[in-house]
């Protein structure tokens, strides 16, 4: 696999920022969460078409654009922006439990992602915070992918010719109440295009603050 020029910049984001952004949404997915089924059996022919890709600006420097899970809402796969370097695209993943997942905060937690053409990649994202969301639930963010496939070329082409990505956590990490969802990739490039835009017009608006 040929290696990107870009390099994981996880670092820039903190525990506040993280935290910003959780509660940025946190209202609107507590309410899906309530009202939606679980959909387990997810593949391409029974698929909830509403759990799109969305692009969000975060306190005025970053931009994710995310997907959430046809399993569980609150399980989001996708991407950040910081307007430090709108060519980067950080690895991003979020996944909720009802079981006590900080004990596993700041370990790298192995997953594999897998395609619906059967094509399968091993990473090693690190758990770097647990966010309590309510008092019955957590939220775990994963990034820097310690594997280093996800700052690839191959991992680009991976979400492009995909229709389709079930995320599932190593068995050996307990505690996390469901360990597989599935994320529709349709919409990645689009979505891509969207948040590089936004995170363009962020870094032009703070170069005229700054300046």
């Amino acid at each position: 696999m040929d290696i990107c020029s870009v390099t994981p910049t996880y670092n820039f984001i903190t525990n506040l920022q993280i935290i910003k952004m959780q509660k940025n949404s946190k209202l609107s997915t507590i309410a899906l969460i309530a009202f939606t089924s679980f959909n387990v059996f997810a593949n391409i022919e029974n698929l909830d078409n509403d759990r799109v890709w969305d692009v969000k600006n975060v306190d005025d420097r970053f931009v994710w654009y995310r997907v959430p899970g046809q399993t569980i809402w609150g399980h989001r796969y996708g991407f950040i922006k910081d307007t430090s370097n709108c060519e980067n695209d950080m690895f991003f993943i979020e996944w909720s439990s009802y079981e006590d997942i900080k004990k596993h905060e700041g370990k790298v937690v192995a997953m594999t992602l897998e395609n619906e053409q059967g094509i399968q990649a091993n990473i090693k994202p690190l758990l770097y915070y647990v966010d309590n969301f309510t008092r019955i639930m957590q939220v775990g963010f994963f990034g820097e992918d310690q594997s280093h496939y996800t700052t690839t070329r191959a991992f680009e082409l991976f979400n492009k010719e995909s229709n389709i990505v079930t995320v599932s956590i190593d068995d050996s990490f307990d505690n996390f109440d469901i360990k597989s969802d599935t994320f529709i990739t349709k919409g990645f490039n689009d979505a891509r295009r969207k948040a590089a835009l936004s995170c363009r017009k962020l870094a032009s608006n703070l170069t005229l603050m700054t300046s």
